[in-house]
């Protein structure tokens, strides 16, 4: 399921996860469709680390950096939650505190820190966070089938996988 392709509805943004970037230059994820940048754009996103090169290509959920799988309505605002949480310790976001907890304050994992996104809307939608709606399901669905597919079929991965929901 590198490219999610399997499951996803024909008016969706991307088929498969963006390339890896590290985490200071989040910002500058493009969407892939235009010159937009997927922080205002819902998703399903993976973390991992890689103290050398990054992979080429398109991001894959199996890679055995891979530590932690989410979603959100606001890719952007969610890293943010993420960033307050597990460097600073604050409210905002279960994973971060429980990746503050795994690191321990270790020194260099910032830079070490890297993120892919798979931006999901839907072009007739207004509210993408609202229960019944299309994006918000089918981010909740993906985020599921790749952390089911982590834990159904880990083909060695000896990587923590920090997800708690």
């Amino acid at each position: 399921m590198q490219d999610a392709r399997l499951a996803i509805p024909a008016d969706n943004v991307m088929p498969q996860f963006t390339r890896w970037y590290r985490w200071a230059d989040r910002r500058e994820i493009p969407d892939g469709v235009s010159t937009d940048r997927v922080l205002a754009y819902g998703g399903v996103y993976l973390l991992a680390h890689f103290p050398r090169d990054l992979p080429a290509g398109p991001a894959d959920h199996r890679a055995p950096a891979v530590f932690y799988v989410g979603e959100g309505s606001r890719l952007g605002r969610r890293w943010d939650q993420f960033a307050r949480s597990g460097f600073r310790g604050l409210p905002g976001h279960s994973g971060g505190h429980t990746y503050r907890a795994w690191t321990a304050g270790a020194p260099g994992l910032r830079e070490t820190l890297c993120v892919a996104a798979l931006p999901i809307w839907f072009a007739d939608e207004g509210d993408t966070d609202a229960p019944l709606s299309r994006a918000r399901r089918f981010r909740l669905y993906l985020e599921q089938r790749i952390l089911w597919d982590l834990v159904a079929n880990p083909r060695g991965r000896g990587a923590t996988l920090l997800n708690r929901k």
